[in-house]
């Protein structure tokens, strides 16, 4: 017992002057100094992390808002454009159903934006930034989905109509190739009709027709291969008058089988075309019907 309070003792005095010597007075300061300083650093450690934290969430916000303001801009000029595209499908089919056997080029509007949204752009991404905004509930899943459900709609019957109007084109083009290539042949034998002695002698009225009519129809004839001119002026009128010829004249009967021909090449081609003219009637109204639809789809999106 006398030896512990000896050494108690002891460790006291130790302690008493190593205090008064100022050392383990040092050590304490710096042992409390090392631990404030470390809070310090964890604090400022712990601010920093909820800094960056919070700047990567306003980051990650703006870029959400950002992707729907493009998603936005590109939606818009859809909108405007397929509209303009939509009325050029009505006029389109009133110039044909003006001359049906011309099948002239549709006014086409760059729809660059509809291809980016249907083939480029990550559909998912714009999902969720969509419903960021918007909140994530059923009307703005359904809404989104419709908006981007029309697009490709769109695409879908734009490509259809291209497709189905370039055939239309290429056999309305073939077609009138031909048309005109019988009714220069007309023309010709019409001409060594006149130029026959036989018909001028023996058949002087057959003669007298053919002649007066050519005469009138090159007077009338304009610079452009005119078909709907060629057939109100030259095929219809001529094979007409001939009919009363053509039992008795083989050369008018001749003649006759190559007018029947072009005539009946010309309304093939008035009634293919005119079945165009009908189809852009259609998808004029289908598409306004459409267009509508997705006006309202958008109609949130453009206002945002």
């Amino acid at each position: 017992m006398a030896t512990l309070f000896s050494s108690g003792l002891f460790l006291a005095n130790t302690f008493s002057n190593a205090f008064e010597s100022g050392w383990l007075h040092d050590l304490l300061n710096t042992i409390v100094g090392a631990a404030i300083g470390s809070g310090v650093t964890i604090w400022a450690l712990y601010r920093t992390f909820k800094h960056d934290q919070r700047k990567e969430e306003e980051n990650r916000i703006r870029f959400q808002i950002e992707k729907v303001r493009y998603f936005q801009s590109i939606v818009g000029t859809i909108n405007t454009d397929l509209e303009e595209q939509i009325k050029h499908y009505k006029s389109y089919a009133e110039i044909i159903r003006n001359n049906p056997v011309e099948l002239p080029l549709l006014t086409k509007i760059p729809l660059n934006e509809v291809d980016r949204i249907v083939n480029k752009i990550n559909h998912e991404n714009y999902y969720h930034a969509y419903l960021d905004e918007f909140g994530n509930h059923h009307a703005s899943v359904n809404e989104f989905r419709e908006i981007i459900s029309t697009i490709n709609y769109f695409d879908g019957n734009l490509t259809i109509i291209k497709e189905s109007l370039d055939k239309s084109i290429n056999f309305n083009y073939d077609r009138q190739i031909t048309l005109k290539s019988i009714i220069d042949m007309a023309i010709d034998d019409a001409a060594e009709l006149i130029n026959n002695n036989n018909i001028l002698l023996n058949h002087k009225e057959l003669w007298d027709f053919v002649n007066q009519h050519m005469f009138d129809f090159h007077n009338k004839k304009v610079e452009d291969y005119d078909l709907q001119f060629y057939f109100e002026h030259f095929l219809e009128p001529m094979k007409e008058e001939l009919m009363k010829f053509a039992r008795t004249i083989p050369e008018a009967h001749h003649l006759i089988t190559q007018l029947k021909k072009a005539i009946t090449l010309y309304h093939t081609l008035q009634l293919h075309n005119l079945n165009v003219a009908k189809e852009f009637e259609q998808w004029h109204e289908t598409m306004l019907i459409e267009h509508n639809q997705f006006q309202e789809h958008t109609r949130r999106l453009l206002s945002y």
